[in-house]
């Protein structure tokens, strides 16, 4: 199952902002990939401005998207969450976008790995 987590100075993502995203998000994921809708979770995760340093400095405004998806599809889903936030930030926040792709042969290592 699909899993964004969103990363966001608490000033940045208002609520209907991060409805907003999340709508476009599981939209755009559940089009790319036939996905069911009500498998896709977007999880945000606010912080304070002063949690975030870069190189030990406050770092620009920005939003840190990690998600974590099945393999196969990560450069059209890449492509569609840069427009996606491109229209959400305002001013010089900047958008970061990690996609992972689940693999099962390294889940179900990690899987025996960590429950036997």
């Amino acid at each position: 199952m699909p899993l964004y987590r969103v990363y966001h100075p608490k000033d940045i993502l208002d609520d209907p902002t991060k409805a907003s995203l999340a709508a476009e998000i599981t939209e755009h994921h559940s089009s790319i990939t036939g996905a069911d809708k009500t498998n896709v979770t977007v999880l945000f995760i606010p912080f304070s401005a002063s949690d975030a340093l870069w190189a030990g400095t406050p770092a620009p405004p920005f939003v840190r998207v990690v998600a974590v998806i099945r393999a196969g599809l990560p450069g059209q889903l890449l492509a569609s969450l840069y427009t996606i936030f491109g229209h959400a930030l305002k001013g010089d926040a900047l958008a970061q976008i990690t996609l992972v792709e689940h693999r099962p042969e390294v889940y179900d290592f990690h899987q025996r790995r960590i429950y036997r």
